[in-house]
């Protein structure tokens, strides 16, 4: 009987035919050993494997003379399991222009799939179908046909574009892992690009080389072409999870700027500008001219709001009053028409709408206060190595006083004074300054620093519990949302399956206070029915009525991209348990104190006898909002220690009676 080969001989045996120190294929034919792999021991999880990737961009002249972007890119697939057939679906983007007829073509597709049974299928060019999914973007989709569990999937397709602006970029990492990708690109020395390694997998092999002559232009001049190629073998998946920002800030691949071109004249043009330069711009653009309204709103707003003792109780008015009198409409719209009078009469307006009032707000009472540029937390981070307007998706407003500076942001109600949107907690944005020049700033203030406290009395005896949870921050911000977005009688619905789920408990009075004012902490008060048995000898008390995590967001056995707190935490309880003369506490846990790596966190939790009570401390303290990678496996250790202390970690109470029945004539 013959044995099923590991993947190493596997691998042997498929760099042996394709000579693993230049890898190729041959379109179609699969050896019988790629046929019969059954999974990747690397990582058992994944669907489908990429065995094979080659890109090829280049920068020739088309049929007609002209220079043109062309792309070919070729795939080899194994199907491992059937939630693997999803890969036989193949999408490429095509992206034209909406202010002329320029437009990626597609010009030739070729795909065939190859099954171990060496019954397979091959694509029909009747069963390619294009649709337009945006004013810029077509949408190409085949399934390459008769795909089945174990099959291996070649396919091919090349693209011509006009757009030699956007160079081809290359996604390294993808959704699945990879044997093997390879890059290869053909640069004309008259574009410029910057070119930037995303991500923190390294390149195997990069090599680069100088063609002279190879761009030609009859009667104009000739240059030379740069010729790289970029290998990386054995990539991993890239596994979306929990507390990460947008995917293409991470994601291994090669990005692509256009920075200068040259034409054979000598002429320069330059699409890369300085921040002085784009500064400069928006001063007479949108942004700029609406951040010119402050005569306006000093005539428009209440006298009383300017006259006030401090420049922070001025500040913290105007920011409140607005706050209550103007609505977002769920929009950024950094771009695009913008009309701060408009938006102030009509009462509702994008972000960038009702922070440019707040900042003319702000300058009609004489105050310091500046716009600054941010991008999103799905948008990705913004380059500071390349000013790039296009970056950013969102503004707010940088308030700056004696003693200290704010962050101001008018799009949510629940927001205290210094508070911006979590989806703007992005690292750092750009202010803009259009006197002095502006400045890279970071989005991270004191006010972003939430904490979650729960506050708990227990009595056993009676079967009662009173808890109070207190948050201020983000915490409370999401909270009062929340609320406001939910019916009473369905708020309490969801607390009272909640306690159900986490024991035999039943909610019997709740109450809130704080809810109005975004200013205060918010405090709820839960009065709670335990339903213990208090005849049994021994009770098991889970003091963690309410818990912050049913389970820690942290699965993957690592990660390749840093956890993204957004801002950083404290989740604290602190519990007592009413013990009385009746109950003693039978085993005492032991003390647990944990330290993350850099100081970036800790978590503390004891236990200790009071007189006639037992009280539980537990803390989880996160300091640094951005965990790196390295440190990943420690963060989950760490987190899963916090959710098994919260619900796995019973408290024993014993009868004092039993207990001195059992001990008798022990010494």
């Amino acid at each position: 009987m013959n044995k099923p080969l590991t993947l190493f001989g596997l691998i042997v045996i498929f760099c042996y035919q394709m000579s693993c120190a230049q890898w190729e294929i041959t379109f179609g034919k699969i050896s019988p050993n790629l046929l019969l792999m059954k999974e990747y021991p690397q990582d058992t999880t994944a669907n489908a494997l990429v065995l094979y990737e080659k890109g090829e961009a280049e920068i020739r002249k088309d049929q007609l003379g002209r220079p043109a972007l062309f792309f070919k890119k070729t795939t080899r697939i194994k199907i491992l399991n059937k939630n693997g057939l999803t890969y036989a679906n193949v999408e490429i983007p095509l992206v034209k222009s909406a202010s002329d007829n320029s437009r990626e073509i597609l010009k030739e597709v070729r795909a065939i799939a190859i099954n171990p049974d060496r019954s397979g299928g091959m694509l029909d060019q009747k069963d390619i179908y294009y649709q337009d999914v945006s004013e810029t973007v077509t949408l190409v989709r085949f399934t390459v046909p008769n795909v089945q569990t174990g099959s291996v999937i070649d396919y091919t397709y090349e693209v011509k574009s006009p757009f030699l602006y956007n160079f081809q970029s290359w996604e390294f990492q993808g959704e699945i892992p990879k044997l093997h990708s390879e890059f290869h690109t053909n640069i004309p020395a008259n574009y410029k690009y910057h070119i930037k390694l995303n991500g923190t997998l390294k390149l195997d092999h990069q090599n680069d080389k100088i063609i002279h002559n190879c761009f030609y232009f009859r009667g104009l001049g000739t240059a030379d072409c740069v010729v790289s190629e970029y290998i990386m073998d054995n990539i991993p998946a890239f596994r979306e999870e929990e507390y990460m920002t947008a995917k293409p800030n991470y994601l291994s691949a090669l990005r692509y700027e256009l920075t200068t071109f040259e034409n054979f004249t000598g002429k320069k043009e330059h699409y890369t500008k300085s921040w002085e330069t784009v500064e400069k711009e928006l001063r007479t653009d949108d942004i700029g001219r609406e951040s010119q309204k402050g005569r306006y709103f000093r005539n428009a707003l209440p006298e009383h709001l300017m006259n006030t003792p401090t420049n922070l109780e001025t500040a913290q008015k105007l920011f409140y009053h607005l706050q209550k009198q103007l609505f977002w409409n769920e929009k950024d719209q950094l771009f695009g028409e913008i009309d701060v009078k408009d938006a102030f009469e009509s009462r509702e307006g994008s972000s960038t709408e009702l922070n440019l009032i707040l900042l003319n707000a702000l300058h009609a009472a004489g105050l310091k206060a500046f716009p600054v540029l941010v991008s999103t937390r799905d948008n990705g981070v913004p380059s500071q190595q390349i000013p790039a307007i296009s970056d950013f998706n969102a503004l707010i407003v940088k308030l700056d006083l004696e003693e200290r500076s704010y962050l101001l942001d008018l799009s949510e109600k629940e927001f205290t004074f210094g508070m911006i949107r979590f989806e703007m907690l992005n690292q750092y944005g750009r202010l803009l300054d259009f006197k002095d020049g502006g400045s890279w700033i970071p989005l991270l203030q004191p006010e972003a620093y939430s904490r979650q406290i729960f506050q708990a009395s227990l009595d056993p005896g009676a079967g009662k519990a009173r808890v109070r949870k207190i948050s201020s921050g983000y915490y409370a911000s999401e909270k009062r949302k929340e609320i406001r977005n939910t019916s009473e009688g369905t708020y309490l619905a969801d607390i009272e399956k909640m306690l159900e789920a986490r024991g035999d408990f039943s909610l019997t009075h709740y109450e809130n206070q704080g809810l109005p004012s975004s200013d205060e902490r918010l405090t709820e008060s839960f009065e709670i029915d335990m339903n213990t048995d208090v005849k049994e000898d021994r009770l098991f008390v889970n003091p963690f009525i309410l818990e912050s995590y049913k389970k820690s967001p942290f699965t993957q056995q690592s990660r390749t991209y840093p956890v993204d707190f957004g801002h950083p935490f404290n989740i604290e309880y602190t519990i007592f348990i009413e013990t009385g003369d009746e109950f003693m506490l039978e085993d005492k846990a032991a003390d647990l104190h944990l330290e993350l790596p850099d100081s970036s966190g800790e978590l503390i939790y004891n236990i200790r006898e009071l007189d006639e009570n037992v009280m539980v401390v537990l803390q989880m303290k996160i300091y640094k909002p951005i965990i790196p990678p390295t440190q990943y496996a420690a963060l989950k250790e760490f987190f899963n220690e916090f959710v098994r202390l919260q619900n796995k970690n019973p408290i024993t109470l014993v009868k004092l009676s039993k207990f001195i029945s059992e001990n008798a004539g022990k010494k």
